[in-house]
């Protein structure tokens, strides 16, 4: 079975995009087939990077530029999720035609901006199509789905009255590449990495920044008073960040599908301080590996009482649940249920 990755047209595939989730998804996605032996393809730019055995160019650095180019992503976050768009229409037709130059029997198409790329599940009836990266909202009927979180997977099923469960559907979490990230002894600031959106709790934020040094990071033009901004922060710099910090502070006040940056947190050995619902509740151990509050007084207490988490145990439960080693085990058991629809599904032995 080899398995067809389509792109996404803003980015390409390479860690100076790690800003965008979905595209450092992607990347792990490539070393973990690797790891588990499955052949793959992938259809985005000529600059990709990561572990996939053949890549093949649907948009060109010309075109990225052409639609891309004025926006300054240290500001601004991508927003043309419109199938209609001109990058969009452009990338699936050319990825259609070169899937179909290679497809075979038993392959997999696996998608990862559900209707954005819903044509090309569309154009292949006799393969199945996966959404595997499911921390969006707008999941098709005609596929199988991996969502990021327990929490995820129930709340879009409550979103769309589905009330029997799929067998087939999976919750693998997010994964990432420990050599990405260090431990460095601890600084006096609490930080923020995210988008500076209101949703992302930033209120919460300002609050904590009246008694608490704050340094915040990410993309958005929302300035916290009281604390220091850094723009938005990558590779080597970000690692640091994040491992000097005496807690990495989440507030998102929407249901977080992911929020793989709690993660990230956790593998530098640095605890959480977040809300207590979304996935969350899921990725962080309250009074364990970080602080789930559920008012103003318990953010601030969080804030104060921070340095008591032992680290050591943040980064032991980390390693062991969110690493490419740790997870790629639940991607290669659900490949194997799915490879099996091809045969008797249920049935097979």
């Amino acid at each position: 079975m080899k398995m067809h990755f389509v792109g996404l047209p803003h980015t390409e595939t390479i860690h100076e995009y790690e800003w965008c989730a979905y595209t450092m998804k992607l990347l792990h996605m490539g070393q973990i087939c690797k790891k588990i032996g499955y052949e793959t393809v992938l259809y985005g730019s000529a600059h990709d990077e990561g572990d996939f055995g053949e890549v093949v160019e649907v948009v060109t650095e010309d075109e990225r530029q052409k639609w891309f180019g004025h926006i300054d992503w240290n500001i601004e976050v991508f927003g043309g999720w419109d199938p209609e768009t001109e990058w969009w229409r452009t990338m699936n037709l050319r990825a259609i035609d070169e899937i179909q130059q290679r497809i075979q029997p038993g392959d997999l198409i696996c998608i990862i901006a559900g209707r954005c790329q819903e044509i090309i599940a569309n154009a292949f009836p006799n393969n199945i199509s996966i959404e595997w990266a499911v921390g969006y909202e707008g999941i098709l009927s005609n596929t199988m789905h991996c969502f990021e979180s327990e929490i995820w997977r129930h709340f879009l099923y409550g979103k769309y009255n589905i009330n029997d469960g799929a067998f087939f559907d999976a919750v693998i979490p997010n994964s990432f590449d420990q050599q990405d990230f260090v431990r460095m002894p601890k600084e006096d600031y609490i930080l923020y990495l995210g988008r500076l959106t209101p949703r992302k709790g930033l209120s919460i934020v300002e609050e904590i920044a009246k008694n608490h040094r704050v340094i915040t990071a990410g993309q958005g033009d929302i300035r916290i008073p009281g604390a220091e901004h850094v723009g938005v922060i990558r590779g080597k710099t970000k690692a640091e960040y994040l491992a000097k910090a005496r807690a990495l502070i989440c507030p998102t006040t929407y249901i977080e599908p992911f929020g793989g940056v709690a993660v990230e947190a956790q593998l530098s050995g640095t605890p959480v301080i977040c809300t207590d619902f979304g996935a969350f509740t899921e990725t962080v151990i309250h009074e364990a590996t970080g602080f789930r509050c559920r008012n103003l007084r318990e953010f601030q207490e969080a804030a104060k009482n921070v340095d008591y988490i032992d680290t050591d145990r943040v980064l032991q439960w980390a390693r062991s649940n969110y690493t490419l080693d740790a997870v790629a085990p639940q991607w290669k058991r659900w490949y194997n249920q799915i490879e099996t629809l091809y045969g008797s599904g249920w049935y097979s032995l």
